[in-house]
């Protein structure tokens, strides 16, 4: 008997029963902080606010495909972002009041064409706080207008501004200015949170002063830092430059060469990665207001949902922070949830390109996932009917068996609208897990929309 999967060996290699019920049955020919605040701060402390014009160039490749023969994939992508950041300070706990009067991403793999992501229309104005205590990864929300996924990843970059300021905090300690010599070793808790890492297991990166006059200091920070990020094993080594400015004990001109290397991942394949980023920080011309502040501060303390569009796969759905998108590709995408750092949940999402005229119905799709348990020794325990996104038809189907000696449950979801247009959908998690993972694919699910064109048009057009 094979020895039991660990949580991690399981997803990765795909749940058996949900791989094969989404590839060949319905449609055999068809070709994806820590808490929030829970109220609004009354009195938060609020630090000063500085203009920040950010440039990232990072260029690498991925490995993609089976372990036994993995594809080298070169990419690159160039980012700029021009915002005004508050900080402020309540009860311990950090967050930013942020207006981005400008942001875009380029990315390119191989030979595709390349994916542009910005903020449109710009000014925006976001609360940015940490997605945990000990973690450097950001969550993001506007009062003004719904964030997408893809927005959310654009603003997510390594050496945030307001973890920088921690690092100024350290620096200064009760001293007015610093001195050539001064030597700083930086604890893993804020490289945790400079380079968006859940732990640190080693790390040797040192801040030591090379220059000083009666203004300003010139730092030096360089070293190696090991950890994980998303449950991924991270190498990062690190060397920049900074300028540490007396009078406003703040940190500016930052100029960094990251070297990042990662294995592969529930979420991620295996990357090598160098990152050129510039970060000028001045004292802004406009500062945001304190009411600007708290009415943002009040959306901190709601769930955040995200909205992912697909033009791949023509699809949008609205989802958690804690789901994080693996694959996307012309009629499949995989989707993980993790929850610090721990993969608890996959959704493997079939999306067939042609429209089908032929209806199902959900006593139907109930005996087709029958079928696909029977290898798995599991049984169907619910089936329903929900309403979808544009009227479109929903049915669900829960069921409970093994693979491997581990207990499981799959929930698998058909959605079909007016024009043919159908997804499959299959959600694994490990039984003892389904309690914390609730109902989380229903709102995928339900809130799916399917946006190709309509049957009528002839089939030239129907891509």
């Amino acid at each position: 008997m094979p020895a039991p999967l660990n949580r991690r060996d399981l997803l990765a290699g795909l749940s058996t029963v949900g791989a094969v019920w989404l590839g060949g049955h319905l449609n055999p020919t068809a070709n994806a902080w820590g808490q929030p605040a829970s109220s609004t701060p009354n009195r938060p402390f609020l630090d000063n606010t500085y203009q920040y014009e950010l440039e990232l160039q990072s260029e690498g490749f991925v490995l993609l495909g089976p372990d036994e023969e993995p594809k080298k994939v070169a990419f690159n992508v160039n980012a700029q972002q021009s915002f005004s950041e508050r900080a402020i300070i309540t009860d311990g706990n950090r967050m930013a009041s942020r207006l981005y009067r400008s942001a875009k991403l380029e990315k390119r793999f191989g030979a595709m064409s390349p994916e542009t992501v910005s903020i449109e229309p710009a000014p925006l104005r976001v609360i940015t706080l940490p997605e945990n205590v000990d973690s450097g990864r950001m969550l993001f929300y506007s009062a003004e207008r719904p964030l997408s996924a893809q927005i959310i990843s654009l603003l997510q970059t390594p050496l945030s501004p307001i973890w920088l300021d921690e690092l100024a905090v350290m620096l200064f300690q009760d001293k007015p200015k610093l001195a050539t010599g001064d030597r700083l070793t930086l604890n893993a808790d804020l490289l945790a949170k400079l380079f968006c890492l859940e732990a640190v297991t080693e790390q040797s990166v040192v801040c030591e002063v090379e220059k000083a006059n009666d203004s300003q200091a010139v730092l030096k920070l360089t070293g190696d830092v090991s950890g994980r990020s998303l449950d991924v094993t991270t190498k990062i080594r690190f060397n920049a430059s900074a300028r540490a400015i007396f009078e406003t004990r703040s940190l500016s001109q930052l100029r960094a060469s990251i070297f990042e290397q990662r294995e592969k991942g529930v979420i991620s394949p295996s990357y090598a990665v160098t990152t050129k980023l510039k970060l000028d920080q001045t004292p802004a011309t406009e500062e945001i207001s304190a009411e600007t502040i708290r009415q943002q501060i009040g959306l901190t303390g709601t769930d955040l949902i995200l909205t992912y569009t697909s033009t791949t796969n023509q699809i949008e759905f609205r989802h958690s922070p804690q789901w994080h998108l693996v694959l996307d590709q012309k009629g499949a995408a995989v989707w993980r949830l993790i929850v610090d750092g721990e993969p608890m949940t996959q959704c493997n999402m079939l999306l067939p390109v042609t429209p089908s005229r032929e209806k199902i119905d959900l006593s139907t799709f109930a005996r087709e996932v029958e079928q696909t348990l029977q290898e798995s020794q599991g049984r169907i325990v619910n089936q329903q009917t929900l309403k979808g996104a544009n009227q479109a038809e929903v049915f669900r189907v829960a069921a409970i068996g093994k693979e491997e000696e581990i207990d499981l449950t799959w929930t698998y979801y058909f959605i079909q609208d007016n024009s043919g247009r159908r997804a499959q959908l299959v959600f694994t998690t490990e039984a003892d897990l389904q309690d914390a993972v609730g109902q989380s694919d229903l709102l995928i699910a339900q809130s799916f929309i399917l946006k190709s064109a309509p049957l009528a048009q002839s089939p030239a057009t129907v891509r």
